[in-house]
């Protein structure tokens, strides 16, 4: 319970997400500027070093992706999960709402960075990816969610719901992990 007064946690989700979404934004473009550039400074001997860059841009994206599944556990399980008052209550609604749109669409970011992965030279890269699938209890039963007649039940639209591309990207994903799993 809160003190009388006190704003509410809830609040601070949202402010959340806009930080994440500004550098989530912030990333992009620094991995559209690499790409495109025609040498790197300081790395131009290097042919592997594009490659690299832009998988550490990923990686660090994929931070982000994680923010937003940790979030997303807090509202439905954590200490989030029960609000205090009516006005609590149904922030927390809303919340959950926007998180189960950035749920999925972070479970579709994650099939995209996969793919990456299996076609950088660093392919032990998959394994962590993978491994933040953990954070999501239900990932896969939500990754072959598609849109429906029954409202309420799976993705409300085509955009947050993964191609059959995006499922062979996980299942690959999932596989090539699979050897690169540390031993024992």
């Amino acid at each position: 319970m809160r003190r009388p007064g006190a704003p509410s946690v809830y609040d601070r989700f949202r402010q959340l997400w806009a930080t994440i979404d500004v550098v989530h934004s912030g990333v992009q473009r620094l991995q559209q500027a690499l790409v495109s550039a025609t040498s790197l400074p300081g790395a131009e001997d290097d042919p592997e070093a594009l490659d690299q860059f832009v998988i550490h841009g990923v990686r660090i994206d994929s931070w982000l992706v994680d923010l937003i599944w940790l979030q997303d556990a807090w509202l439905r399980t954590g200490p989030g999960a029960q609000a205090d008052s009516s006005e609590d209550r149904n922030l927390l609604d809303g919340l959950r709402f926007e998180s189960e749109l950035r749920l999925r669409k972070c479970l579709r970011l994650t099939a995209f960075y996969a793919q990456l992965y299996m076609s950088s030279k660093d392919k032990h890269v998959v394994y962590h990816a993978m491994c933040q699938l953990d954070l999501v209890p239900n990932w896969p039963a939500i990754v072959v969610e598609k849109c429906g007649p029954v409202p309420g039940v799976g993705p409300s639209s085509p955009e947050f719901e993964l191609t059959d591309q995006e499922l062979d990207w996980l299942e690959s994903g999932l596989t090539l992990a699979s050897f690169y799993h540390p031993s024992e």
